[in-house]
């Protein structure tokens, strides 16, 4: 038989593991019932050494908040939407942040598929989109995205969706700062930083059901939005290094599109005064039309009632907006518009292949 002593050694840990099992019990109930948790489900993105995170390819999941219930699928590319075929439809670029991913609704309701879809009265089926939004990020990844990949894809038209957080973002990830002496933009280090959690998130990621978890889905994005800032700080989203920042960005995004003869057209979101006047001030210049969607406070039912994202209706007022604008026809259908690569690697193979 076992000794007293060896019992006793034993019994201790068996009760902190119980009782630690007790309070995670209580916290996680808690939470389900006093706290709303805007993400429940597993994490879209992976890091990635040259953009810091990027979607997971040839991935599905469902993730649910208070408001809704969504799907979300991305393509081999790590891309949502259909895989990418080369074929002779004109492809459609977008870029932007989790309003361009589609966060908050399910596949086939995000507004860039909407313009593509042949079911659609939007659009005929001549047009084939690839969507590189990815939540939570500014337009850095845009500046990377358009060096290292688009000329694979070759757009015929980039559709750039700027919001008003785009500032802080920049800020937050240092994917590109100013020089000081010359406010010439530089580029951050490769690769880039890993977030801590992004160390443990295959580990985390093995637990089965543990990302069905209120209380770790609380914790893990709050763990996320705590990531350390560049040099470019400050308080509000009109600080005015941010918005610099920001503007010098989006300069190189465009001389890279005139350089490839992409043309672009802008899709502001939720945008302070003084970052939209300056983006008038750079669109004019490089003669982007700009298409501006209504805030929530002027068309609040193309809103989550709590969530900051746009509902399906919301989309489908994004994408009706981009096809009626004048100037869409002419760019997005122009004769040097289409696909010039054939038979091209997966885009972050060709990416990588280029490094």
């Amino acid at each position: 038989p076992m000794p007293p002593s060896s019992r006793r050694r034993l019994v201790r840990p068996l009760i902190a593991l119980i009782a630690l099992l007790l309070a995670l019990t209580l916290a996680e109930t808690a939470v389900r019932l006093f706290i709303p948790v805007r993400n429940v489900g597993p994490m879209f993105s992976v890091y990635d050494p040259v953009d810091g995170k990027r979607l997971k390819p040839s991935f599905t999941a469902i993730r649910t908040s208070p408001e809704f219930r969504m799907t979300f699928t991305t393509n081999s590319d790590g891309l949502r939407g259909p895989e990418l075929v080369d074929d002779n439809r004109r492809r459609l670029l977008f870029l932007g942040d989790s309003f361009t991913m589609g966060y908050g609704v399910s596949d086939g309701e995000e507004y860039p598929v909407l313009l593509a879809q042949p079911t659609n009265p939007l659009r005929q089926p001549s047009l084939q989109t690839v969507n590189a939004g990815i939540g939570n990020s500014g337009n850095g990844r845009w500046l990377k995205f358009l060096r290292d990949r688009a000329p694979t894809v070759d757009p015929a038209l980039v559709v750039m969706q700027v919001a008003g957080n785009d500032p802080a973002d920049n800020a937050v990830e240092g994917l590109y700062t100013l020089d000081p002496q010359t406010s010439a933009l530089v580029e951050g280090p490769t690769p880039v930083p890993r977030h801590p959690l992004r160390r443990v998130q295959g580990l985390l990621e093995a637990i089965p059901l543990l990302s069905r978890s209120h209380l770790f889905c609380l914790i893990r994005d709050g763990s996320l939005r705590a990531t350390p800032r560049s040099p470019v700080d400050g308080v509000g989203e009109g600080n005015p290094a941010r918005i610099d920042l920001t503007v010098a960005i989006l300069r190189a995004c465009l001389e890279l599109c005139d350089e490839n003869d992409w043309p672009a057209l802008a899709l502001t979101v939720s945008t302070g005064n003084r970052l939209q006047a300056s983006l008038d001030t750079l669109f004019a210049e490089f003669d982007v039309p700009v298409v501006p969607v209504p805030s929530k406070r002027e068309r609040p039912e193309l809103y989550y009632t709590v969530d900051a994202h746009w509902n399906a209706a919301g989309h489908l007022h994004v994408a009706r907006a981009i096809f009626a604008h004048p100037r869409f026809e002419e760019l997005a259908l122009s004769e040097g518009g289409g696909l010039r690569v054939p038979d091209a690697p997966p885009l972050w193979e060709h990416a990588r292949q280029e490094r």
